[in-house]
Parts: structure tokens; sequence; C-alpha cells
């Protein structure tokens, strides 16, 4: 059972469960990805430039956005996974954006309107822009009935 906690501190929140206190970052800096380990989820909304960020093995996205009040994904709320490469961290995969771009045949109005939406921002928390090149040269240059799956994914967007 999920219990919410009222907020901290500006920059994070503390979702609490039965077994242990996730501490949720806003606008995380290094040595808040360092609190996270080597594997974080994360939602980003495009409107408010919020980045909200935790460690990827404890909760997963729909947990936080209910204790957040953040509602679902849409062209400008974003959820992710991103792992640590070096000194850096590495989107390497979105569920909610590789489900929409295996039915791009009839989301394609959706995946246009998140792609014209500016995520360039995120990039000064992790490295974005190599997935979603990854995902627009796989939308661009394959058949629509195509689906996409982990092992269409370049080495570096992997997990180690």
């Amino acid at each position: 059972m999920i219990k919410a906690s009222h907020i901290l501190e500006e920059y994070h929140a503390l979702l609490k469960t039965d077994y242990v206190s996730v501490p949720i970052f806003l606008n995380p800096t290094r040595s808040d990805f360092k609190e996270m380990g080597n594997d974080v989820r994360f939602i980003a909304d495009a409107r408010s430039k919020k980045l909200y960020a935790w460690d990827a093995n404890i909760v997963i996205h729909i947990e936080v956005s209910d204790f957040l009040h953040l509602g679902l994904c849409s062209p400008t709320r974003f959820w992710g996974y991103a792992v640590k490469h070096g000194s850096k961290y590495v989107l390497i995969d979105s569920d909610e954006l590789v489900a929409k771009v295996n039915n791009r045949y009839y989301l394609q109005h959706y995946l246009d309107k998140f792609f014209a939406t500016d995520w360039t921002w995120i990039d000064k928390y992790l490295d974005a822009s190599s997935f979603f090149n990854f995902i627009k040269d796989f939308m661009s240059s394959n058949d629509k009935k195509k689906y996409l799956t982990g092992v269409d994914y370049p080495p570096e967007l992997r997990p180690l």
C-alpha cells in the first residue's frame, strides 16, 4: 500500500510505501542523481519544464504520477527510463512512447504533436536526444506495420 507524504522541500517529495520511502526529485542535480542509483525513472512535463525523477527499482510511473497528481501521458508529458552510462544518464526506453510508435498507424497525430514539442530542455538533466532521434528515424524509415522492439535499439540505447 502506498501512502502520500507532504512535499518536504521545493526540490523533492517523499512517497512512502509499506516498505520504503522514495524521494522524488524535481529537476535533479548531479548529487540527486547519485542518490537515485544507476537506473532512473522520470516524468517530464514540457509545459512547466519540470522533470520528476526517482530510483527506477522502487516504484513505477503511475504510482508517482498519481502521488503528484500529474495525470497521464500526453504530447507534452512524457514518462521515461534512463540508465547511467559513464558520467551521464541516457534515456533508453519509454513504454508509453514505444506503445504509441507501435500503433502509429492510428496515433500518428499524437506522435506529430509529441515531436513538435520542445524536449531539448531535458538534455540539461539527461541525454534524451539520442533516444528521440532513434525513434524518429525508426518511424521515418520503416513500414508502419513494423513493431519496434528492444532488438531494434542501437547498442548505446540498450541496458548494460
